[in-house]
């Protein structure tokens, strides 16, 4: 998860040649904003997780009016 130790690490290496450990989440050899920035978009999530929402598919939606519409039209004309 990261969290307030990932940002002292990388504050504690700013500026400074270093690994993945040391803050270097773009791998480019330097520890700097774009770093922080990386850091930031992932603050609070864990390895594996994604952030993400999931959402419904029209097609789901789709398939239920598919099914329900001609149950509700026959039942209206039983009515009659």
């Amino acid at each position: 998860r990261v969290d307030d130790l990932d940002a002292k690490t990388l504050a504690a290496h700013w500026g400074q040649a270093g690994s993945w450990a040391a803050g270097d989440f773009n791998n480019d050899g330097v520890i700097n904003a774009i770093d922080a920035a990386i850091m930031a978009a992932n603050w609070g999530h864990g390895v594996g997780e994604t952030t993400e929402s999931a959402v419904s598919e029209p097609s789901a939606f789709l398939l239920l009016l598919g099914l329900t519409l001609p149950l509700l039209i026959r039942r209206r004309a039983s009515a009659r």
